[in-house]
Order: C-alpha cells, then structure tokens, then sequence
C-alpha cells in the first residue's frame, strides 16, 4: 500500500509540475501580446503626436501628415488586433490556473493519504514491538516460576 501511495504522490507532483508550466507558458504568452499591445498603443501616440505637430508646423507637409495618419491607423489596427488576441489567451491562463489549483489540491490529498499510511504503518510497528516486548518478559517470568 505504502509503494502505490508513492507512487500516486509522485504522479499527483508531476501532474501539478505540467499544469504550473502550462500556467507559466499562457501567462507568459499573454504578457508578450499585452506588452506588444501596450507598444502598439505607445507608437500609435507617438505618431499622431508627430502628425499634429507637423500640420502646426507647416501647411506645405500635408502629404506627409496624411501618410503619418495613416500609419497611425495601421498601428491602431495593429494594437486592436493584439488586444484581441490577449482577450482570447485569458481563459486559456485562466484555464491553465484551475488546473494547476486541482493538481495541487490533488498532490495535497496524496500527500495527507501517505502521511496517514505512513502514521499507520509506525503504529502497527510499535504495536508488534510492544507485544513482542510483552511475550518476552511474560516467557522469563513463566521461566522464573518453573525454576
């Protein structure tokens, strides 16, 4: 009983070790998509910044300011996108979090399983020991009477 116990231990901890490095993946994958988002948002600013100061700037570079605006677009078009993209990782992480909670749950409860096999078994242990110990002393006193 003692060897299956391990054995569901060690399984119970290799379960919760995938599930963390599932969560620690997704988590990570998210931050990327959120940071490159929050970028896209920066360099967004950034741009209509710089268009909005050229047409203050000089009438002549009207061209230049609608290429700046357009590129603005493109980044919005881009940061919207990866904003998506991370709304559609959290429940993956999301996911990856209640899994990683089962398996810990789980490791726990094979854990309390062992340590109350392993308590058992030392009980039954020191119970042999003390009937042992009693057959002793009761067999030299038999032997002290008979002689």
């Amino acid at each position: 009983m003692n060897r299956s116990l391990r054995r569901l231990l060690r399984i119970r901890e290799v379960m919760e070790d995938r599930a963390r490095l599932a969560l620690e993946r997704t988590s990570a994958h998210l931050r990327s998509l959120e940071q490159s988002a929050e970028r896209q948002r920066q360099t967004t600013r950034q741009i209509r910044a710089a268009a909005v100061e050229d047409l203050t700037r000089q009438q002549a570079a009207a061209q230049e300011w609608r290429l700046k605006v357009i590129d603005a677009e493109l980044a919005e078009i881009r940061q919207l996108r990866l904003e998506r993209m991370a709304e559609a990782v959290k429940p993956v992480v999301d996911e990856a979090r209640e899994e990683l909670v089962e398996r810990r749950r789980e490791l726990r409860q094979a854990e309390i399983l062992h340590a109350e096999a392993m308590d058992e078994e030392e009980r039954q242990e020191l119970r042999r020991d003390q009937s042992r110990t009693d057959d002793l002393i009761g067999n030299r006193l038999r032997m002290g009477r008979k002689g």
